[in-house]
């Protein structure tokens, strides 16, 4: 009780950026895994290396590769940080400037690496294609094989497209920015939520009642799409939080098993789908007519998160300091890998592979191992951006 209590008092959860971290590096491993081990998301390509595509990707500990899943931790936890701040503490002005920051705080980091990205492409260092065509990866061919590289389109996209449009995989500067829309409109539902909650003087009883009332219509108006009504999850969870700690007391007990079933959930992809006992998982979604795999991601988003939070024994090593510089960084580096692994690892992917000295499993690995201090770097230098862009929000 006196964790649950000291935490929200600071408004500082240390062991969600800690989870924010993990996440981030989870969407860079996946999106490795994408590019150079194809296999294990379309079983109509031969397997490079079927220990770990079978095996791995077929088990539980795919959580860590799970990079889809990952995305529904991030927006869990915006939910979450954003509105817990607002049920504590009601101040209309504050909540009307965190609207406005919301573009100034998210836009440049992922401007940068939009234009990094089209100096790359400009200047032909992007080996995508040729990497792909070793690996026999789509996801590596799909990348920028649409995109004409001009400075006008690329400050349209990293400006507009990226934040009111959207774009697909093979006309973006940077693929896996694509989220950043779910994330800037949930944040401004969110926003507009709190204010219409305490604009109608609602009861923390009736607040309660239009958490489920919009995280049903979330469902109801986007099928298909869940990513909203775990915005939207994450608020509730954030208002019974600050209002209700006697829940979170009483829930303590279940703590284990709801983040282990959170886990198990998040781990579901097409590699194991069709093995006992996601099967089973498999069948329970789609007997609800809901998407097999995008539900199960939703529902073990909300379940693992709400997990951590109710298991202080994880706060621990979410709070060393590996998982807190992840943490710090983990914008930088969700917003940079992308780029980096269609450059440089797969420039050194292309080169070691013509030297035909290494397995396909070494030659993946150190590219792998050789690009990582280059990614460390690159990340760093748009931590700076991000640094930058925090401090010209707070101004706001």
């Amino acid at each position: 009780m006196s964790d649950i209590i000291k935490t929200t008092k600071s408004h500082r959860f240390h062991y969600m950026d800690g989870i924010r971290g993990i996440a981030s590096l989870a969407v860079c491993l996946w999106h490795n895994f994408l590019a150079f081990f194809p296999g294990s998301v379309m079983p109509s390509i031969k397997m490079q290396v079927p220990i770990l595509e079978r095996y791995i990707y077929r088990s539980p500990i795919d959580i860590f590769f799970a990079g889809d899943f990952a995305v529904f931790i991030f927006f869990m936890l915006s939910g979450f940080v954003i509105s817990v701040k607002f049920f504590g503490e009601c101040n209309a002005e504050a909540l009307k400037k965190a609207f406005f920051r919301r573009y100034v705080r998210l836009m440049p980091p992922a401007l940068a690496t939009v234009m990094l990205s089209y100096f790359l492409l400009k200047t032909g260092f992007m080996f995508n294609q040729q990497a792909g065509g070793i690996a026999n990866s789509w996801w590596l061919k799909l990348n920028w094989s649409e995109v004409s590289p001009t400075v006008y389109n690329a400050l349209h996209y990293g400006l507009y497209d990226l934040w009111f449009v959207g774009t697909s995989a093979a006309g973006s500067y940077n693929s896996n920015l694509g989220t950043l829309l779910i994330e800037l409109l949930g944040s401004y539902m969110i926003f507009m939520a709190i204010y219409v909650a305490f604009a109608l003087k609602l009861s923390v009883a009736q607040r309660y009642i239009f958490h489920a009332v919009l995280i049903y219509l979330a469902f109801v108006l986007l099928p298909g799409d869940p990513h909203y009504a775990v915005f939207f999850f994450g608020m509730a969870a954030a208002d019974v939080y600050q209002n209700s700690q006697n829940v979170y007391v009483r829930l303590r007990r279940y703590g284990v098993p709801i983040l282990l079933l959170g886990w198990f959930l998040g781990a579901a992809n097409i590699g194991n789908l069709p093995f006992w006992p996601y099967h089973l998982v498999e069948i329970a979604f789609r007997s609800m007519n809901l998407h097999p795999l995008t539900y199960p991601w939703a529902l073990g988003a909300i379940l693992l998160v709400l997990g951590v939070m109710l298991v202080p024994s994880t706060h621990h090593f979410l709070e060393n300091r590996f998982c807190q510089i992840l943490g710090e960084y983990s914008f930088a580096l969700y917003v940079t890998h992308t780029v980096f692994l269609g450059s440089v690892t797969c420039f050194l992917f292309t080169k070691l592979s013509e030297t035909h000295r290494f397995s396909y499993g070494i030659t993946v690995l150190l590219s792998f191992l050789i690009a990582a201090p280059f990614l460390v770097l690159a990340t760093h230098l748009v931590k700076k951006v991000d640094d930058w862009a925090i401090g010209i929000s707070r101004k706001i």
